[in-house]
């Protein structure tokens, strides 16, 4: 039996004795689908808020620790 959040999504079993990994550079990395760079404010909030616009019902917030929004305010 795997655990669930409040939407009923499966988040899995804890891990026990998990212990932090080191962070990865912060040098942009290019791959074959995707640019993995740092979050840069005025480059990124205002895309990732208008993305997010088509979650109606919260269930990509699974794992953060605030929103959803209603507004983008800078």
């Amino acid at each position: 039996m795997s655990h669930q959040n409040q939407f009923n999504q499966p988040i899995g079993y804890p891990v026990n004795n998990w212990q932090p990994r080191q962070l990865p550079s912060l040098t942009p990395m290019q791959g074959q689908y995707c640019l993995l760079e740092p979050f840069d404010m005025a480059t990124h909030a205002e895309l990732l808020f208008e993305a997010f616009q088509f979650n109606n019902a919260g269930e990509t917030w699974t794992y953060l620790p605030f929103g959803p929004f209603d507004t983008f305010a800078n």
